[in-house]
């Protein structure tokens, strides 16, 4: 029978114990870590497509309801100015 050795590393005398918690530690954090970069490479992917929908949309919708009243602002805007314009008219006659 061998008799072990209690070192500093391994104070329970069982031999490997403190050397395997330490690598179960360090592959719970690797682990860990790259669960958090997959996590982050998901959100990161998702937020891309929701701002392509987003510029898309803009791009589809906005713009050309936005031109579309702008002119339609103006051809009214115009309307009035000749509707002032003549009452002007009429103030001098």
């Amino acid at each position: 029978m061998r008799d072990e050795v209690p070192n500093q590393s391994n104070p329970g005398g069982k031999p490997g114990k403190s050397h395997l918690d330490e690598a179960f530690r360090k592959a719970s954090r690797q682990v860990e870590q790259t669960g958090q970069r997959i996590h982050q490479a998901i959100q990161d992917k998702h937020l891309d497509r929701e701002l392509e929908q987003m510029i898309t949309y803009l791009n589809d919708e906005v713009v050309p309801a936005v031109r579309s009243r702008s002119s339609q602002a103006l051809r009214i805007a115009a309307k009035k100015l000749a509707k002032l314009a003549e009452h002007l008219e009429q103030g001098r006659d």
